[in-house]
């Protein structure tokens, strides 16, 4: 087995079997054409044995078999929406100032272009704007189903890259790129609903007992969760406090080092 750095690394399947990808047709996405290079269809993939099940590492696979259990079960959905930072080098040499409006100008006509792209798989950002490292972006994708939700978060991520360094830029989403910088972050915006469409986090600013019974698993299972969350070396040097991180495993409202954070806002019509 190899993995993206085109290094060999141990495995515990061996040498023997084969998998197939099979493309997922709402995903696809239409990049532009850039100088020599042709417009290009990108779908992403399920992972799949030779009898067209599952294969049973397929992390898109996994999500979905979870959701179906979580519903089957509990009678609950999730709703998802995600909000990335990033880092684009190279998009202006004296950096504006923070979460300032001309810092979001320098990245409009880069949000534009993204935009239109994701469109092409009936997707979009909710914003782009300044972010309070030097040259950095805050990015949210638009709330939807949890499966649709993980897609589209990975397609605005290459959306992104692919359209950043059509323009000479370079964008990084590492957990900390720059040691003195703040470090990028993704957060999970996350609720419960029953599967007729009522919503079942939260009554009067308090997590109801569904709610409360499923963030308990998460907390308690936190350790092997930070396996998907927190998976490289450079993750953990952003996983201190101070750092606008969650770096306790604990349930906090409205604290931002809590691990799971909970954020009771006024009842809306939507």
């Amino acid at each position: 087995m190899f993995c993206c750095r085109r290094s060999p690394v141990s495995n515990p399947f061996g040498p023997v079997g084969e998998t197939r990808l099979s493309a997922v047709p709402e995903t696809r996405v239409i990049l532009p054409a850039r100088g020599d290079q042709p417009s290009l269809a990108l779908y992403l993939a399920e992972i799949l044995d030779l009898e067209n099940n599952p294969w049973p590492a397929c992390p898109r696979g996994l999500l979905r078999a979870a959701l179906a259990k979580l519903e089957d079960q509990f009678g609950l959905v999730i709703k998802v929406g995600f909000e990335h930072e990033c880092y684009i080098r190279g998009i202006q040499d004296v950096p504006t100032p923070a979460f300032s409006l001309a810092g979001t100008r320098m990245a409009s006509g880069l949000a534009e272009e993204v935009q239109q792209i994701l469109s092409s798989a009936n997707t979009r950002l909710d914003q782009f704007v300044a972010e309070f490292g030097e040259n950095q972006f805050e990015i949210s994708s638009p709330v939807a189903d949890a499966l649709s939700a993980a897609d589209h978060a990975v397609l605005a991520r290459e959306v992104i890259r692919d359209a950043a360094r059509a323009r000479g830029w370079s964008p990084t989403f590492a957990p900390k790129p720059y040691p003195k910088q703040p470090g990028n972050g993704v957060h999970i915006q996350l609720s419960l609903w029953t599967s007729t469409g009522e919503p079942m986090t939260a009554s009067n600013e308090t997590l109801t007992g569904s709610a409360a019974a499923f963030l308990a698993g998460i907390l308690r299972d936190l350790t092997s969760i930070m396996a998907f969350t927190t998976p490289s070396a450079n993750s953990f040097s952003r996983l201190t406090p101070s750092s606008w991180v969650g770096v306790f495993n604990c349930y906090g409202k409205r604290n931002s080092e809590a691990a799971v954070r909970f954020c009771p806002r006024p009842p809306a019509p939507d």
